[in-house]
């Protein structure tokens, strides 16, 4: 009733005319989405197959115009046998990464493969999430941290979590040279390079100001170490 109530508002005394249907429908996928923390897309291979499937996890504000494109990427570079099929998961920024973890497997036990099939690509200031999964024994083979925002703490807290991980992740920083949080990414990079742990760092310009130009990098990286 409070729905229909406001619609009936916006449509009387909203300045222009405005497209019920399509308002309504706008309005419903807002709310599913806000009740929603992440978005699965399957491989277009599962339908009606036994085979096992790693997951990609990426964590960050990402709208869902944006999560179609990558999507449309990853499947065209399968297509061309660029990389293997994967299931990948869109997760909300701030978002329990661990615990979203628990609840997509559950779901996706059919397709689902071992742990060691498991990656993760986190976004700005999701960091403290990833360190957080990365901590769970085993939860990732590979790590891709883009435009990292963090602190002192953070780097310290990173580095840690990946020299006590057994099973540590291959880690990639991905960093805008001109971006105030340069020096936390370099400072991982620096730890990790102390350390003698396999890692990559990048610092390059984003075509068009968009965060996904090396996408393809990133998948390809993460492909390589899924698959060990």
């Amino acid at each position: 009733d409070i729905f229909n109530a406001l619609v009936k508002e916006v449509e009387m005394f909203y300045v222009d005319s405005v497209d019920v249907e399509k308002t309504v429908r706008r309005g419903i996928n807002a709310m599913l989405s806000g009740l929603d923390p992440y978005t699965v897309y399957y491989p277009e291979q599962a339908q009606g197959s036994t085979r096992k499937y790693p997951i990609i996890y990426v964590q960050g504000e990402i709208n869902e115009q944006q999560q179609k494109v990558l999507v449309s990427q990853f499947h065209q570079m399968v297509d061309e046998n660029k990389t293997w099929p994967a299931v990948l998961c869109f997760v909300k920024a701030n978002t329990d990464l661990s615990e979203t973890i628990s609840d997509i497997e559950k779901q996706l036990s059919g397709i689902r493969g071992s742990q060691r099939m498991r990656a993760l690509i986190t976004l700005g200031d999701n960091i403290k999430e990833g360190i957080e999964a990365i901590q769970r024994e085993n939860l990732f083979t590979g790590i891709v941290c883009v435009n990292a925002i963090g602190n002192e703490n953070d780097t310290q807290n990173f580095i840690k979590t990946v020299n006590s991980h057994k099973r540590y992740p291959r880690c990639w920083m991905e960093i805008l040279p001109e971006s105030k949080e340069y020096g936390f990414s370099s400072n991982i990079h620096i730890l990790l390079k102390e350390s003698d742990l396999e890692h990559e760092f990048r610092s390059r310009k984003c075509k068009e100001a968009n965060v996904f130009t090396y996408w393809e990098d990133w998948i390809l990286y993460l492909n390589n170490r899924i698959h060990v």
